[in-house]
């Protein structure tokens, strides 16, 4: 939001696409598929049945959450501040559950409870913080649990579902 208060257009797009480029990069990385940019964000998928473990998975989308906090840190934000543009500030909300893959007009889209539940979760995230729900933190080992103390309980007015979030707590 700040950057669009204080670029032009042109500037503005570069910084998004070179942003994108390289989360989209990260998240291959780990195994994990782009669905889809929106904006400034990008939504990513580390779909079950790859090549990796169910509990891989939870691991690997962590490690690649905190791979794109390192990646703003140390390297896009050192740019953006060299040229004295303001450094982005991330939310990164990781969830699990099945979701089904559609092709709206010509996008494809995820459809089900699951990135409804991420989307709600991602509104709770505090900037430069990675979140993620219950059903992650539980599939995670004791090491990356500690890194993830309990943020808060919502109920899923969906379901009725009392559902806990786990948030880093890295400085604003």
């Amino acid at each position: 939001t700040a950057l669009t208060a204080i670029l032009n257009p042109e500037e503005l797009s570069m910084i998004v696409r070179i942003f994108c480029q390289e989360i989209s990069i990260c998240i291959s990385r780990y195994f994990g598929y782009v669905l889809k940019y929106a904006g400034d964000a990008v939504i990513g998928y580390f779909p079950e049945g790859s090549i990796l473990s169910n509990g891989d998975l939870h691991e690997h989308a962590i490690k690649c959450g905190f791979y794109m906090q390192k990646l703003l840190d140390e390297s896009i934000n050192e740019i953006l501040y060299q040229n004295k543009y303001p450094k982005l500030r991330s939310r990164i909300a990781i969830d699990v559950g099945k979701n089904q893959i559609v092709v709206l007009g010509s996008e494809p889209d995820l459809l089900g409870h699951v990135i409804s539940r991420a989307a709600k979760i991602m509104g709770k995230a505090h900037p430069n913080n990675i979140i993620i729900g219950e059903n992650v933190f539980r599939n995670l080992n004791d090491n990356t649990k500690e890194k993830f103390p309990l943020q808060d309980k919502f109920m899923l007015f969906e379901t009725g579902e009392i559902y806990s979030t786990h948030m880093t707590n890295k400085k604003k």
